[in-house]
């Protein structure tokens, strides 16, 4: 437990490695300062673990994972303490081109774009989270085989988006079941960056489904 401090973008690239804390509350890590690097933490190794800790106010993205095989968010906060502002980190969590993907027990407030993002990836699990203050409470984009159950998206500009978008690596999403969710009071004015797609989600929109199958 405690607050630790970096500068710089972690990188995590060895296999099958668990990161844990003590709590989302209690165990910080405070990218606030941070001078380099696009993320707060990046994972390129597969069957990586991340649980019980907060990512804090990163300038990029809060957690990404890029091309991997299993990656597992449990527990883990990422905070922008800004509210709508333009200068916070685009994305969350953010696993991209990755095969087993399982997020749970998360909470996300304060992305730029979208609080819970998973990008052109397969077999994935969204369940018990909470998305708020977010442009986008959770986005599921050109992926396939996904789960979105039991999440509570609230107080965003838009509540779950499920999107296939074109010119990206990955196309064809598909099969992505979206349930037993409380969407609510989502009406935040959108503070995307001009110019992105995420910018053009008018504020109270509950569910959002663009060209997926």
């Amino acid at each position: 437990a405690g607050t630790f401090t970096f500068t710089r973008q972690l990188s995590l690239d060895a296999n099958g490695v668990t990161v844990r804390g003590m709590g989302g509350e209690a165990t910080i890590l405070d990218f606030s300062g941070q001078i380099s690097g696009a993320n707060g933490i990046i994972i390129t190794g597969n069957g990586v673990t991340i649980a019980d800790l907060q990512v804090f106010d990163t300038p990029g993205d809060g957690i990404r994972g890029d091309k991997i095989d299993d990656i597992t968010f449990d527990g883990v906060h990422v905070i922008w303490p800004d509210s709508a502002s333009m200068d916070n980190g685009a994305y969350g969590l953010y696993p991209v081109q990755c095969n087993g993907v399982t997020i749970r027990n998360c909470l996300v407030e304060g992305s730029r774009d979208a609080g819970l993002y998973v990008g052109q990836s397969t077999q994935i699990l969204v369940e018990d989270n909470e998305a708020r203050g977010n442009v986008a409470g959770i986005e599921i984009e050109n992926s396939t085989d996904a789960i979105v159950r039991r999440n509570h998206a609230h107080d965003n500009t838009g509540g779950i988006l499920v999107f296939n978008l074109p010119g990206l690596d990955v196309g064809d999403g598909k099969r992505t079941n979206v349930y037993e969710n409380i969407i609510e009071n989502n009406n935040v004015p959108n503070f995307g960056v001009p110019g992105t797609t995420v910018s053009l989600i008018p504020p109270g929109v509950g569910v959002l489904v663009l060209a997926a199958d």
